[in-house]
Protein backbone atom coordinates (compact mmCIF):
# COMPACT_ATOMS: atom_id res chain seq x y z
CA UNK A 1 0.00 0.00 0.00
CA UNK A 2 1.28 3.47 -0.81
CA UNK A 3 2.24 5.58 2.16
CA UNK A 4 0.64 8.94 2.77
CA UNK A 5 3.25 11.60 3.58
CA UNK A 6 2.53 14.50 5.92
CA UNK A 7 2.45 17.18 3.20
CA UNK A 8 -0.08 15.21 1.15
CA UNK A 9 -2.17 14.55 4.26
CA UNK A 10 -2.19 18.24 5.28
CA UNK A 11 -3.24 19.33 1.78
CA UNK A 12 -5.92 16.64 1.63
CA UNK A 13 -7.19 17.49 5.11
CA UNK A 14 -7.54 21.14 4.06
CA UNK A 15 -9.52 20.14 0.95
CA UNK A 16 -11.82 17.87 2.96
CA UNK A 17 -12.41 20.57 5.60
CA UNK A 18 -13.06 23.25 2.97
CA UNK A 19 -15.39 21.01 0.93
CA UNK A 20 -17.53 20.08 3.92
CA UNK A 21 -17.12 23.36 5.83
CA UNK A 22 -15.61 21.52 8.78
CA UNK A 23 -12.77 22.40 11.11
CA UNK A 24 -9.50 20.91 9.85
CA UNK A 25 -9.01 19.30 13.28
CA UNK A 26 -12.28 17.41 12.73
CA UNK A 27 -10.80 15.62 9.71
CA UNK A 28 -8.95 12.39 10.48
CA UNK A 29 -7.77 9.54 8.27
CA UNK A 30 -10.86 7.66 9.50
CA UNK A 31 -13.29 10.44 8.46
CA UNK A 32 -15.76 8.94 6.01
CA UNK A 33 -19.03 9.36 4.21
CA UNK A 34 -21.59 10.30 6.86
CA UNK A 35 -19.07 11.39 9.51
CA UNK A 36 -18.83 15.03 8.41
CA UNK A 37 -21.69 17.38 7.52
CA UNK A 38 -22.70 17.04 3.85
CA UNK A 39 -20.41 14.07 3.18
CA UNK A 40 -22.99 12.05 1.35
CA UNK A 41 -22.75 10.44 -2.08
CA UNK A 42 -22.98 13.78 -3.92
CA UNK A 43 -20.57 15.37 -1.47
CA UNK A 44 -18.15 12.50 -2.09
CA UNK A 45 -18.12 13.23 -5.84
CA UNK A 46 -17.59 16.93 -5.13
CA UNK A 47 -14.73 16.07 -2.78
CA UNK A 48 -13.06 13.83 -5.34
CA UNK A 49 -13.22 16.62 -7.96
CA UNK A 50 -11.73 19.09 -5.47
CA UNK A 51 -8.94 16.64 -4.63
CA UNK A 52 -8.18 16.22 -8.33
CA UNK A 53 -7.89 20.02 -8.70
CA UNK A 54 -5.70 20.38 -5.61
CA UNK A 55 -3.23 17.73 -6.70
CA UNK A 56 -3.43 18.24 -10.48
CA UNK A 57 -4.43 14.64 -11.09
CA UNK A 58 -7.30 12.72 -12.65
CA UNK A 59 -8.59 9.63 -10.91
CA UNK A 60 -9.55 6.67 -13.06
CA UNK A 61 -13.35 6.69 -13.29
CA UNK A 62 -13.61 3.22 -11.80
CA UNK A 63 -11.69 4.38 -8.69
CA UNK A 64 -13.81 7.43 -7.76
CA UNK A 65 -16.15 5.54 -5.42
CA UNK A 66 -13.61 3.04 -4.05
CA UNK A 67 -12.06 5.06 -1.21
CA UNK A 68 -14.35 5.14 1.81
CA UNK A 69 -12.23 7.26 4.19
CA UNK A 70 -10.05 10.34 3.97
CA UNK A 71 -7.01 8.13 4.51
CA UNK A 72 -8.01 5.89 1.61
CA UNK A 73 -8.48 8.95 -0.60
CA UNK A 74 -4.99 10.04 0.37
CA UNK A 75 -3.53 6.68 -0.59
CA UNK A 76 -5.36 6.90 -3.92
CA UNK A 77 -3.80 10.34 -4.47
CA UNK A 78 -0.33 8.89 -3.84
CA UNK A 79 -0.99 5.94 -6.15
CA UNK A 80 -2.40 8.16 -8.92
CA UNK A 81 0.49 10.64 -8.67
CA UNK A 82 2.92 7.74 -8.93
CA UNK A 83 1.43 6.76 -12.29
CA UNK A 84 1.97 10.20 -13.85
Amino acid sequence: MNELDNDTWQRLKTVVARTFKAAPDAVTPESALGTLPNWDSLGHLTLMMEVEKEFGITFPTDKINEPQTAGEIGRLVVATRGKN
